[in-house]
């Protein structure tokens, strides 16, 4: 028989979908849809560092290795959650020795809102391999790692914690039908248990009994596979990737043989557009100011970019000097008042000369009739008596009457005089309080009409602010220029035809050095397809599950419950609630 050689793919990287808090909220429901539809689930992680080796990672005693572990992950921070998911498609009649695959590929930028170390080492190493650390602090999703105490906080970054809890158990529902995949995974198992499930258990025991319990379906350890099952010469994740693309061509190119084909799905449609969108923050009280007055009061806003307001200082300045120029509300209500006050008094004034005007008038009036009554009474008397003495008598009589009705009718002219003048007082009353109400009202709106065209007139009139040139100058203006420029080393992508990628379609120049937690994962699933087909399926069998890879160890650690130990009560709080 011929045997033919082995083919040398093109190194590859599958597409996947950058999830930050730009965009998470609104892709949660994409994201726990194609977990539920998934046949594998491979997980990855990265943090900030693994510790020194004098406080006990490498311990012996696996307990006291644990403790090591556990404070480790206590001090450090998960800053990426990578998450590739495996569909497995129906078989072709056209190829049928093909199992086909369908991925879809995640990377959660993370970021603990708890005070963390970092190591120099893994910060360097995560650097070399293309993390930016910059990106992480302005994108990063905030959590909170440890028990959940703030899912009821109104504080905006417990939505984002909440997000990625609810999408943390959703992986664990669909855990209990399918396998869980992971590449020497202890500590990747430890840091998501602390950051989106609850405080890590003090005993290992406890730990492994909620393990099993979380996990139902099983945990798989490719590196534990490579080393104890299939008995690979090395087993670093990127060694078994690239060796398991090869044997996939070279079985392809066997008649009879199976091999496995992954189809990357493209990534969700709308994905790069909603990484430019900001979500609008809840506030608890809008002013309408345009500004964000707790940024200019404090120099600190706790919404940070995100904010809805401006921080630009020039804006700020401009608008305060604009409130200070307009008058205050509360001067307006004391000069309103004031010129109320001010006008009543002088309606008051001209009422009360009014009413002395009237009454001297009246008095003057009655005076001048009684004179003119008497005048004529003494005119009359004489010619009386010049008639006929005889009649002196009666005529005394008469003007007795005459004095007596005269007086009578005075009396009451006086009073309806009286009368008609309180009559005319209470007219002129309401007459003169509806005068001054509508006067004060149009003086009011005059003001407000005048307010108002001032302040029109002083933003026409208002000269804008002068450019200066800047205080800071720069030296070298081509070292401004080269901050501002984009990285033009990208790896080339498919054509706008295609509707899906293959692993062996996308070329990566420094392959070698290449790291992430999404191609980890992916890196991860993908070399466990390959192996169940190398070993025909066996390794699904219980011998090999639940048994991951100890550094230092021959033996694997088990992940089962035993009868003398319990779950922890966080685990069993978060799990009644599935």
């Amino acid at each position: 028989m011929e045997i033919l050689p082995i083919p040398k793919p093109l190194p590859s990287v599958p597409l996947y979908n950058d999830i930050n808090k730009n965009n998470i909220i609104e892709l949660q429901l994409i994201i726990n849809y194609i977990i539920d539809s998934s046949s594998l689930i491979a997980l990855d992680t990265e943090f900030t560092g693994l510790g020194r080796i004098s406080d006990g990672i490498r311990a012996q005693n696996l307990e006291d290795r644990y403790k090591a572990l556990k404070n480790v992950v206590s001090n450090y921070a998960l800053v990426a959650f990578g998450l590739s998911l495996f569909q497995k498609s129906p078989k072709s009649k056209e190829e049928p020795n093909c199992i086909q695959f369908q991925n879809h590929s995640f990377n959660f930028l993370m970021l603990s809102q708890q005070d963390y170390m970092q190591s120099s080492k893994s910060m360097k190493f995560l650097i070399e391999n293309g993390f930016d650390f910059n990106t992480q602090a302005l994108k990063g999703i905030p959590y909170f790692p440890g028990e959940n105490k703030r899912k009821n906080d109104n504080n905006p970054l417990t939505q984002y914690n909440n997000v990625m809890r609810r999408i943390f158990n959703r992986i664990l529902k669909r855990a209990r039908k399918v396998p869980v995949v992971v590449h020497n995974g202890l500590m990747d198992l430890m840091f998501l248990y602390q950051s989106f499930f609850a405080p890590l258990p003090d005993k290992l025991d406890v730990f492994l009994a909620d393990l099993s319990k979380m996990f139902p379906s099983g945990i798989y350890d490719t590196k534990y596979i490579a080393d104890y099952v299939i008995r690979e010469s090395s087993s670093f994740l990127s060694y078994l990737f690239r060796k398991e693309e090869r044997m996939q061509l070279y079985n392809k190119n066997i008649k009879n043989s199976q091999y496995i084909k992954c189809l990357i799905k493209k990534r969700i449609n709308f994905i790069e557009e909603l990484k430019k969108e900001k979500i609008p923050m809840k506030r608890p009280l809008d002013t309408g100011k345009i500004y964000c007055e707790q940024y200019a009061a404090h120099g600190f806003c706790i919404f940070g970019k995100e904010c809805t307001k401006t921080h630009n200082l020039d804006v700020i300045l401009d608008e305060q000097m604009k409130e200070k120029l307009k008058p205050s509300k509360r001067k307006r209500r004391k000069d309103r008042k004031k010129m109320r006050l001010e006008m009543e008094a002088e309606e008051s004034n001209q009422s009360k000369e009014k009413e002395i005007t009237s009454t001297t008038t009246n008095s003057d009036s009655h005076i001048h009739n009684d004179n003119d009554n008497n005048n004529d009474s003494n005119n009359n008397n004489n010619n009386n008596n010049e008639e006929s003495e005889n009649s002196t008598s009666k005529i005394n009589e008469t003007n007795k009457n005459i004095k007596e009705n005269n007086n009578e009718n005075s009396e009451s002219t006086n009073e309806k005089s009286v009368n008609e003048k309180e009559n005319t007082n209470d007219n002129s009353n309401n007459s003169n309080d509806k005068i001054i109400n509508k006067k004060l009202d149009n003086e009011v709106k005059k003001l407000d009409n005048e307010v108002k065209k001032n302040e029109i007139e002083n933003e026409s009139n208002e000269e804008k602010p002068k450019v200066l040139e800047s205080l800071i100058i720069y030296e070298d203006q081509k070292m401004l220029d080269k901050a501002t420029e984009l990285e033009k080393d990208t790896p080339e992508t498919l054509s706008n035809d295609s509707t899906s990628l293959n692993t062996n379609q996308v070329f990566v120049k420094n392959f070698k050095t290449y790291h992430s937690a999404y191609f980890d994962a992916f890196m991860t699933g993908y070399i466990f397809c390959c192996q169940c087909i190398e070993c025909e399926e066996e390794i699904l069998n219980s011998d090999h599950v639940n048994k991951l890879y100890v550094i230092g160890k021959s033996l694997p650690l088990l992940i089962r419950s035993s009868p003398f130990t319990k779950n922890s009560e966080h685990c069993l709080k978060i799990l009644e609630t599935f």
